[in-house]
């Protein structure tokens, strides 16, 4: 079995940390394409049927990730997490259906028929989609939360703290894991590069900071040596890695995935074109990309409509009496930076402050007239927009004097991010 035997959990940790079910007719839909190409290759994995593998695959795995993320951490470790994960759903789709193609003919050779290929790969489908898939999600929730940690916590204020590397210290423990309860060194450590936990599949070690003096130091040789021979199988050297350091949540080297392509960035792909593998990655890479750009837009729009719901309205000032936040100052906000989703997702973020940095402003009311004759022409009753940097000079506000929507008041015209000279996002 390639995860082992699971570890049972009580029924309330079961339900706490229970996925989402892999929907079986995903994996009928794309065994039925299988079936009628008689084979499987790496190509297909731009077909529909087996797309919709992948993302129900992730859809799941996503899930882990999302449960063990319970505070605010750098969206640049978030993105690498949940691409990996992506591409890990990728490897796992390609050796799942791979697998699956192997039973499309019967002992004697012949081809099998449709009904009789379903029934048979029926058992590819539990161990990869609900066995195998269990084990991934517990492992992504856990590895999910100690990468967390470690970005967060664990590796700063490494003059006051050390690390311990602590079991659930229960019966379940394994006695391989049991013997490096309470070591005890410093974060910046070697031990930490290879053993921070999960240290297998359905691991719930864990690492916590303690106060330097408060333990007595492990001598990092000798656990180092120990570590390496609770983990010196192939099964488990998989997960001789730090996912907090390395920022990449499944092992680089867990066996879905090709060998010698870990930190590859494609270029054997460019080196190897015909290699069944390499296009599989290469295939596997664009479609993160793709879903990774539609993800991004749909978490814009749901910031984008929630943003109207919260912070559409009035501001009073003394300087410019009342300001007003509508539907079209987000909007006019998000085209200022269409395509670019980070720093839309930036700028939405911002309308929280908005009411602070037009209040902050002490400069003087200078308006400046529309900046085209044809602008002009189509709203003549536009006097002019007032401009100013926010006082941390990272964003610029634009105010409009409209008075055909009233004499004395301004509306947000936008709000957009600084560009430096070389006119990049600051």
């Amino acid at each position: 079995m390639l995860y082992g035997k699971p570890i049972q959990l009580s029924k309330q940790e079961d339900n706490k940390n229970k996925p989402p079910e892999f929907r079986k007719k995903v994996f009928q839909k794309a065994i039925k394409k299988v079936h009628e190409n008689k084979e499987f290759t790496a190509d297909m994995l731009e077909d529909k049927e087996v797309v919709d593998v992948i993302r129900e695959t992730y859809k799941v795995l996503n899930h882990g990730i999302d449960h063990a993320i319970a505070q605010e951490v750098p969206t640049e470790l978030t993105t690498a997490l949940k691409e990996n994960t992506f591409i890990f759903s990728g490897f796992k789709t390609y050796h799942l259906l791979k697998e699956a193609s192997l039973l499309l003919t019967d002992e004697k050779g012949g081809f099998k028929p449709f009904y009789k290929f379903e029934r048979d790969v029926l058992k590819v489908h539990n161990a990869y989609n609900r066995n195998y898939l269990n084990a991934e999600y517990n492992y992504a929730v856990q590895a999910t939360q100690m990468a967390v940690k470690w970005q967060t916590e664990l590796s700063q204020a490494t003059d006051r703290y050390n690390l311990q590397f602590r079991t659930a210290g229960d019966e379940k423990v394994r006695d391989s894991h049991a013997t490096l309860h309470n070591t005890t060194l410093p974060a910046d450590d070697p031990f930490w590069d290879n053993y921070l936990p999960p240290l297998g599949w359905n691991c719930r070690c864990t690492t916590v900071r303690v106060l330097k003096g408060k333990y007595e130091l492990s001598d990092s040789k000798e656990k180092i040596k120990l570590a390496e021979q609770t983990t010196d199988t192939p099964k488990l050297r998989i997960f001789r890695f730090n996912p907090g350091k390395i920022m990449k949540l499944f092992p680089p080297k867990h066996p879905y995935f090709p060998k010698g392509c870990e930190g590859c960035g494609l270029k054997l792909a460019r080196q190897f074109p015909a290699s069944e593998k390499c296009k599989a990655c290469k295939i596997i890479e664009a479609l993160k990309n793709k879903e990774q750009r539609k993800s991004k837009k749909q978490e814009v729009k749901d910031l984008e409509i929630k943003t109207k719901k919260v912070y559409k309205g009035l501001i009073e000032t003394k300087l410019f009496k009342n300001v007003y936040i509508t539907n079209k100052s987000i909007e006019k906000s998000l085209n200022k930076n269409r395509g670019n989703y980070d720093t839309q997702k930036e700028i939405l973020k911002e309308f929280k402050n908005i009411d602070k940095y037009i209040k902050e402003y002490r400069g003087t009311i200078e308006l400046l007239p529309p900046n085209s004759s044809t602008k002009q022409k189509k709203k003549p009753n536009i006097v002019g927009y007032v401009n100013f940097r926010t006082k941390n000079g990272k964003f610029e506000i634009c105010l409009e004097k409209d008075i055909a929507f009233s004499r004395n008041d301004y509306k947000l015209y936008y709000i957009e991010k600084v560009k430096d000279l070389k006119g990049k996002i600051d």
